[in-house]
């Protein structure tokens, strides 16, 4: 897989193995906490409540303005934005919660000495900056497709809940909406995506348990509703 590598953790980076104080409790809490992290950025900002925004690489300029706009309104509220740096819908929301001065973070399927895409790469630095970059994966690991879907059930554990933007039948995103159910998080659909009759998906993870919101102000009532 190419990405642009650095030779090994920088000296600020920290290393959290489940059981340590500083790992992060719910993530803990859940069966698929991965028995080491590898911190870039402030280790703190993984106990604020946050929210997962994903969805599609070849995103619509549709869904990649709505992430965009979530995340800048989620961030205005106080709520920490996760997402995954890929390109599409991860790195629209990623730019919104940075637009409005907020904290983001993002869980990565490569170790921390790789950015990938490329094209993120000063993206990766910035969020290490304000917030913080997580991997699982060793400096030494290799990078395989497998690496993503494990990635996704951490960024769900690391949240409260899961807003799905834009997907296809398919996509990946849907590994961690399934996730986000498993883990007794929250999972949201922009009513806007459930409207679309050409998907089938989203009627079925709302028949699941998955809340359809249509305003920032739906999502939020229903996140912090048991």
């Amino acid at each position: 897989m190419n990405g642009c590598v650095e030779r090994a953790l920088a000296p600020e980076d920290v290393v959290l193995r489940r059981g340590d104080a500083g790992y992060p409790a719910r993530l803990a809490a859940t069966a698929d906490a991965p028995p080491v992290l590898f911190v870039r950025g402030n280790v703190e900002v993984l106990e604020l409540p946050a929210i997962a925004i994903v969805g599609a690489r070849e995103a619509s300029d549709a869904g990649r303005a709505r992430a965009r706009k979530l995340a800048r309104l989620l961030a205005q509220r106080g709520i920490a934005v996760a997402s995954g740096l890929a390109r599409g819908i991860d790195t629209a929301a990623h730019r919104g919660a940075l637009d409005a001065g907020g904290i983001t973070f993002t869980v990565i399927g490569t170790p921390l000495t790789r950015c990938y895409p490329n094209e993120n790469a000063e993206l990766q630095r910035r969020i290490g900056q304000v917030g913080a970059v997580v991997s699982q994966f060793a400096p030494s690991s290799k990078t395989r497709p497998s690496c993503f879907p494990m990635r996704n059930a951490t960024m769900s554990g690391l949240t409260l809940g899961t807003v799905v933007i834009e997907a296809s039948e398919n996509s990946g995103s849907l590994i961690q909406a399934r996730k986000a159910l498993e883990q007794g998080r929250k999972l949201f659909v922009p009513r806007s995506v459930f409207d679309d009759t050409a998907l089938s998906w989203p009627r079925k993870l709302a028949g699941q348990g998955a809340f359809v919101f249509a305003t920032i102000d739906e999502l939020m009532d229903r996140m912090w509703t048991p």
